[in-house]
C-alpha cells in the first residue's frame, strides 16, 4: 500500500496529475484506494496479470484503429488515405506488444 504523495515523489510527477491517473486505474479495477491514516493505493491483481495495455487503456481509453493519425477523429478518408493502413498496422503492433508486457516485467 502506498499513498499518492509517496508515489508522486517516487515518479517525480505532480501529485494532482497522478491523482487523475490513480482515479482512472481505480475506476477500471486495476487498483483500489483505501482512505484514512493508513490508506493508500494498491494493485487488485498480481503484477504478472496486469499488462501495459490494461494500464494504458484504463488511462486513455481504447484507441480506435480507425482513428486518424493526424487529428484523432474517426477517419473518413481511409479508402483514399495513403497513411491509413500504415497507421492501422502500427497501432496493432503497439497493442500486441503492450498486451504481452506486464507490470512485473518492468520491476
Amino acid at each position: 500500500m502506498a499513498n499518492a504523495g509517496e508515489i508522486a515523489q517516487q515518479l517525480q510527477i505532480p501529485r494532482s496529475f497522478l491523482a487523475k491517473i490513480l482515479q482512472r486505474l481505480v475506476r477500471e479495477g486495476i487498483m483500489e484506494s483505501t482512505r484514512g491514516m493508513h490508506g493508500g493505493y494498491r494493485l487488485l491483481r498480481k503484477p504478472t496479470e496486469i499488462t501495459l495495455l490494461d494500464v494504458l487503456t484504463s488511462i486513455q481509453g481504447n484507441a480506435q484503429l480507425s482513428a486518424c493519425a493526424i487529428d484523432h477523429r474517426r477517419c473518413q478518408q481511409s479508402a483514399r488515405c495513403a497513411v491509413h493502413q500504415v497507421w492501422v498496422d502500427i497501432r496493432r503492433e503497439v497493442d500486441r506488444r503492450l498486451g504481452t508486457r506486464t507490470i512485473a516485467s518492468l520491476l
